[in-house]
């Protein structure tokens, strides 16, 4: 008798795919992740605005063809302090069943956190694919750095130090 597992379900959230898209380094999460990627249809929309670069559309709307964008069903009641795109990954998240959220939401993640479900951000990604030798210590030190000098990532120092030993230590 053969068991037939399906692969885990994350639900994404916008700001880790643009900012790995930025980088180029969309490829990471299916390389990280044997996973189905979900995302609620608000989160796509807000992926793409007339303004993106062109390369960055391209990566990104090249990410999303392997992606499955729904409408979650508005079961709970939206969470005050969370965006209605945000609102929808929890919906989405606890509609799915889903494994993972990926965000860099703080609010976000801890109630996911709270709910059951495992998080995880653009830093904890690159961490991550530098623990399972996809990248180098230097190669993601080099990320980190461009994603706080040239594309607006905000992170505290507090943060960006532990990340540093994270990386160079292979611990958290």
């Amino acid at each position: 008798m053969t068991s037939t597992t399906s692969p885990m379900r994350l639900v994404a959230d916008s700001a880790p795919l643009i900012f790995l898209g930025k980088l180029d380094r969309l490829s990471l999460l299916r390389r990280l992740f044997d996973a189905e990627i979900v995302m609620p249809r608000l989160v796509r929309d807000e992926l793409l605005p007339h303004s993106l670069p062109p390369d960055e559309r391209r990566r990104l709307a090249a990410f999303l063809e392997g992606c499955r964008i729904v409408d979650p069903r508005e079961t709970e009641s939206p969470a005050a302090g969370l965006s209605q795109a945000d609102n929808a990954i929890l919906n989405l998240a606890r509609e799915q069943h889903a494994e993972v959220v990926i965000s860099d939401d703080r609010l976000l993640r801890r109630i996911a956190a709270i709910e059951g479900t495992g998080v995880i951000g653009t830093v904890g990604i690159l961490i991550l694919a530098t623990r399972r030798g996809i990248l180098t210590a230097t190669e993601t030190e080099s990320l980190l750095s461009q994603l706080v000098r040239h594309h607006s990532f905000r992170i505290s120092t507090a943060l960006y130090d532990a990340s540093l030993r994270a990386i160079r230590t292979g611990r958290p």
